[in-house]
Order: structure tokens, then sequence, then C-alpha cells
């Protein structure tokens, strides 16, 4: 137990002793900001979505373009490398 009281004690100086840690972060406390936050994602995802019916794939991968998804056994997320000289 000493060393959790150590722990919390370090915390409490780190961060402060008011704070839980499940506080939002400070660009979403503001409800304004974190409304255009989710503005801004939703018109993400319409955009994704367009792409994806201007292509004739079932899925696409938002967070890597040039990555593709292969059929296998199990749906897995795969890249195919080229090397060049």
């Amino acid at each position: 137990m000493d060393k959790a009281a150590q722990v919390d004690d370090a915390e409490d100086k780190l961060y402060g002793a008011d704070r839980k840690g499940d506080e939002l972060p400070e660009d979403l406390r503001d409800q304004a900001k974190r409304l255009q936050k989710l503005k801004e994602a939703a018109e993400r995802l319409k955009a994704a979505e367009q792409k994806l019916k201007e292509t004739e794939k079932e899925q696409i991968n938002l967070t890597d373009e040039d990555r593709d998804f292969k059929r296998a056994k199990a749906m897995l997320s795969a890249v195919t490398v080229g090397i060049s000289q």
C-alpha cells in the first residue's frame, strides 16, 4: 500500500489533487469547440462515404490511403511493397 500512496502523492503533485484523471482534454472542454470538432468529423465521414461510392471497393482505409485490404482466410490489412533500384 505504501507504493500506491507514493504514486498517488506523486500524481497529485504532477496533475493537481483536485483532478481525477477522467477530465476532457483542454480542446474539448468548451461545448462550442466540441460541437465544431464533431461537425468536422462528420464532414470527413461524408467525404469518405462519397469516396467509397466512387470506387468499386467494399471498404476503404481512412487512416492510410496507400494501404489496401486483401482477402485471405480472415480479413487482414496488408501493404504491397515494391522495391526499385
